[in-house]
């Protein structure tokens, strides 16, 4: 690190970072700009030209999700995370995928919240629709990826 005449002037990006963004972020919310930080972290390890091998591990267990949601087992409703889950069916939903919005999320979440707060992770069977006539269905505590009937 060095000092110079270019660090204080607002006229590069960097600075307005450092000397406006930063302090706005952390007067909102105390270390919201060390949280930032962790996270941009964590994205530049699993970026392209990384070593690739956290994108390659992500990649096939996704890969294993979706195949897990198609098979007769399903999978446990508790199991995956969210985001996964939510990449799992992306892959699931192919140029369908483009089409969800933002109600479909949201009920998978509630869902997904219902069932992880019940003793068993159960339910009654719930249907969610998915634009292209597909569907991803609550039976007990199982998630089945299918067609709408």
């Amino acid at each position: 690190w060095r000092e110079d005449a270019t660090n204080r002037s607002p006229k590069f990006a960097r600075n307005r970072v450092r000397h406006e963004l930063v302090p706005l972020l952390d007067s909102i919310r105390a270390g919201a700009s060390r949280n930032a930080l962790a996270f941009f972290e964590e994205l530049l390890k699993k970026s392209p030209g990384s070593d690739g091998r956290a994108d390659e591990k992500e990649a096939a267990r996704i890969d294993e999700l979706a195949s897990r949601l198609r098979s007769s087992e399903g999978i446990a409703a508790s199991a995956p995370a969210f985001l996964s889950l939510k990449t799992a069916l992306d892959g699931l939903l192919g140029e369908d995928a483009s089409r969800t919005t933002k109600a479909h999320w949201e009920s998978l979440k509630r869902q997904l919240a219902l069932r992880r707060s019940t003793r068993n992770g159960g339910g009654p069977k719930k249907v969610l629709q998915f634009p292209g006539g597909k569907a991803l269905t609550f039976e007990g505590n199982r998630l089945f990826w299918d067609r709408a009937r």
